[in-house]
């Protein structure tokens, strides 16, 4: 039944449409349209200062309006990514993705393809990854002392699952991937909607389980 009322109310409150436009993504997903324009508009007006290079009125509006653009582009980057954060929910991933974005990181992984052991080079993959694993177990491994306890035995047949909350069921649902519908036809955003109503219903459900 509860999801027969989200589908139903999908289905009341939304229509489905064919398009054949196809939609092309901003460079910067943060760049509204006036944004764009006003870039524009900058750009219109260094084009002027090139062709009146000894207009110092023109040269100050320039100036003026490069430096106030410059601070509505900051602050719409930095709104921009604190949404995207607390969208993220739990996904450290992504966040850290986020980050990366925002700090402009564009680093590659370097692949090791060789290295050097008691002046042999290893150059094939497994040999490479077997000479880590020696490193790793042996040269940097802490031995642990005769009369260490553990703090605490694992039962292998014993489990337990902590009461979820409201809050933190809405926080997972922000943190969805804004795709397309599945098999149930419903979307991510439109479950993003309602979250702060179905969230106590499915803490509901999910502590009876």
């Amino acid at each position: 039944r509860f999801y027969d009322a989200i589908y139903s109310a999908v289905e009341r409150s939304t229509t489905l449409q064919s398009s054949n436009r196809r939609y092309f993504a901003p460079r910067c997903p943060w760049l509204s349209q006036s944004l764009i324009r006003s870039l524009r508009k900058k750009e219109n007006l260094y084009k002027k200062t090139k062709r009146q290079p000894f207009n110092s009125r023109l040269k100050s509006r320039y100036k003026t309006y490069s430096s106030t653009l410059a601070t509505l582009l900051r602050k719409a980057k930095q709104s921009y990514y604190e949404r995207e954060l607390q969208n993220c929910g739990h996904n450290s991933g992504k966040k850290w993705q986020l980050l990366k974005e925002f700090l402009n990181s564009t680093q590659s992984r370097r692949k090791v393809t060789s290295i050097r052991v008691d002046n042999v080079t290893l150059t094939a993959a497994s040999d490479v990854a077997n000479a880590f694993n020696v490193q790793f177990s042996t040269s940097l491994a802490v031995p642990l002392s005769s009369d260490y306890v553990p703090p605490f035995s694992h039962s292998p047949q014993s489990m337990f699952l902590f009461p979820t909350w409201a809050s933190e069921i809405s926080s997972i649902i922000s943190g969805l991937k804004t795709t397309g519908a599945g098999l149930d036809n419903i979307h991510s955003k439109h479950i993003k909607l309602v979250r702060y109503l179905i969230a106590p219903i499915l803490s509901h459900v999910f502590n009876r389980c």
